[in-house]
């Protein structure tokens, strides 16, 4: 969720920030609306089903795009060992206190949520990131300041590499790191599990190949497919995601689609290519890239904030008499809106925007 560096914006950009927030905040309304474990949610008519997983699946691209935007901006930049070191102060140093903030709001308003006593061993162990909140949104924070410390060696490195030669590591790594969970899961329902041997240890896992796929769209390894193809592809494979889990729920198997899904993550990739071929052509009214701008500089207080906010109006929404449907589109544009309007305004006060939501 990293912001342009000083100088020229890109539009396109930001609105795909918009976008991935979007699809973050709408993911998690979907969650909490309706139980997607097998038990449950076979009660609900195809047509709710087939509802949920297509939003629910939407909802997961936001999280890729997110990624693809950190590699994009970050990766390409004209690394030395000094703006090294200045990024680790600055960019990490800035984003592990905003985490290490809002970890302790966290577990104070967890406290008085579920009327329970703060328990200052339990608080320390989330701060040394060695224990989960139980948030649905904690994992990124911890995995980005992983990602961090590792991003501005990653991008020395590949300043010595023509993309041609990068290429058969990337698609060696994400034959294994996205293609093994699917096989696994395929060959377990066939009883046969697999056991997966190939070390992936360099790549960065599922979270920095993404990053790299951005880099890879920055220097433009995609530019020779046309919208069309991308379009077409990014369809076929989002139709098969959403397919493969309401077929795993009719057998009885929980296969709620996660980010190391090559299903999904060929949907986020194509879904970024045709952001990089299409959005920077569209040109934007004042006002229209003044709301833009807006969201995307708050985007990443917005996904800090959002489930607060969802976590207090859930028990309301959940309490009525209102269709699945009604309940999931209110609470999502309440829950999105609320955290906008609540970062903006935090935002207003000086150096309140910088430390607590990372804003730069």
């Amino acid at each position: 969720m990293e912001n342009e560096a000083c100088g020229e914006r890109h539009d396109w950009i930001d609105i795909a920030r918009c976008f991935a927030i979007f699809c973050v905040v709408l993911n998690h309304s979907i969650e909490n609306i309706y139980d997607l474990s097998v038990g449950k949610f076979t009660d609900l008519s195809i047509g709710s089903q087939v509802f949920a997983f297509v939003a629910y699946t939407f909802g997961r691209m936001g999280v890729p795009v997110f990624l693809m935007i950190t590699g994009y901006l970050l990766i390409d930049r004209d690394w030395t060992q000094k703006k090294c070191l200045k990024f680790w102060k600055r960019n990490w140093g800035g984003l592990l206190v905003c985490t290490e903030i809002w970890w302790v709001i966290y577990d104070v308003l967890l406290s008085v949520y579920y009327n329970i006593p703060i328990n200052i061993l339990s608080l320390v162990e989330d701060m040394l990131f060695v224990r989960k909140i139980d948030l649905a949104h904690t994992w990124y924070m911890p995995m980005i300041l992983g990602m961090y410390i590792l991003i501005p060696m990653v991008g020395m490195a590949l300043q010595k590499f023509d993309i041609k030669y990068l290429l058969f590591p990337i698609i060696v790594f994400s034959a294994y790191s996205f293609g093994y969970p699917f096989l696994n899961m395929v060959s377990s329902i066939l009883g046969m599990p697999l056991s997966l041997q190939f070390s992936l240890g360099f790549s960065g896992g599922v979270y920095g190949l993404y990053i790299i796929y951005g880099y890879l769209i920055k220097k433009g390894t995609f530019k020779k497919i046309p919208k069309y193809i991308a379009g077409l592809i990014g369809m076929i494979f989002f139709v098969l995601t959403v397919k493969m889990q309401v077929y795993a729920h009719k057998m009885g198997l929980n296969c709620n689609v996660w980010y190391d899904s090559v299903l999904l993550m060929i949907c986020a990739v194509t879904m970024m290519v045709l952001f990089s071929k299409i959005l920077p052509r569209i040109e934007l009214s004042i006002k229209v890239r003044h709301i833009i701008r807006n969201l995307s500089k708050n985007s990443f207080g917005i996904y800090l904030f959002h489930m607060l906010v969802l976590y207090f109006l859930k028990p309301f929404m959940l309490s009525n008499s209102w269709k699945y449907g009604v309940k999931f589109w209110v609470l999502m544009i309440a829950v999105f809106s609320i955290s906008w309007i609540c970062v903006e305004i935090f935002s207003k006060i000086p150096k309140v925007g910088k430390i607590l939501f990372n804003i730069r």
